[in-house]
């Protein structure tokens, strides 16, 4: 028995012995999911993240009472059909897999609550995501996608909103509707200015734009007061603004990056 799979029974049968409802096996490297697990469904949360699974058997559709399901960081190249099975989920990770479709049905399970989709090689936000009202963490960074759609903006449980790593070039103004929002990443992308919008979401506490093709900032995101973090780095910045901490005229305690 390799060491990865004597580590994994190692903690399934910890989790059958003290009646647990949550089961990790992440960051193992498995290449499977060990059998023994199928005895255990009574799970409310099980993690498979970070190993190098190429498929997940079906009988995981047995575990009815997931809440929880982390299949981030595989190899899977579809996603588990059984999983639409699972209507008691609010958070699923499919984020870095190898999925090249992402099927519709998985907007039929309306409890979601978060819905991981980054590094899905996604080329547009599927339309079946507007059904998920309830969503509060939306991860889409590291795909391909060239725009946002409008009604991202009717999303409004929203408090984290990842879309690092794309090809964006500008930004819906709808997205001011997310006034609930403590994390919008933008990072990595080809926006030429800062959204406006940006001002009127006055709950966020960090905001990521590093490496787009900002040349200046404007002065109004130093009156974010809630800001705890602030990406700034790779933008081409011919000066610091004023209102960095650390200038003499900032009274700020944001953390930022501008390297």
């Amino acid at each position: 028995m390799s060491a990865s799979l004597s580590a994994a029974e190692l903690r399934i049968e910890a989790a059958d012995r003290d009646d647990s409802e949550v089961l990790d096996l992440s960051g193992l490297g498995l290449a499977c999911v060990p059998g023994s697990t199928a005895s255990l469904v009574r799970l409310r949360e099980l993690r498979l993240g970070d190993n190098r699974l190429t498929a997940v058997p079906e009988w995981l559709g047995n575990f009815t009472q997931l809440t929880r399901l982390d299949l981030n960081g595989n190899r899977l190249t579809e996603v588990p059909e059984w999983i639409g099975r699972l209507g008691s989920l609010t958070q699923l990770y499919l984020d870095g897999n190898w999925i090249t479709e992402v099927p519709g049905w998985i907007g039929g399970l309306a409890a979601l609550t978060h819905l991981g989709l980054g590094g899905c090689s996604l080329s547009e936000v599927p339309d079946w995501v507007a059904g998920l009202t309830d969503l509060h963490e939306l991860h889409l960074g590291d795909n391909c996608l060239a725009e946002v759609p409008e009604w991202i903006g009717d999303l409004t449980g929203l408090t984290n909103l990842q879309l690092g790593n794309n090809r964006l070039h500008a930004m819906p103004t709808s997205l001011a509707r997310l006034t609930r929002l403590t994390r919008l990443d933008l990072n990595g992308n080809r926006l030429t200015e800062v959204p406006d919008w940006i001002v009127g979401l006055t709950d966020l506490h960090e905001v990521y734009l590093d490496d787009n093709w900002l040349a200046e900032v404007p002065g109004w995101i130093g009156g974010l007061a809630a800001l705890t973090h602030l990406g700034l780095g790779g933008c081409s910045l011919s000066e610091v603004p004023d209102w960095v901490p650390g200038s003499p005229t900032s009274t700020s305690s944001t953390l930022m990056t501008i390297a």
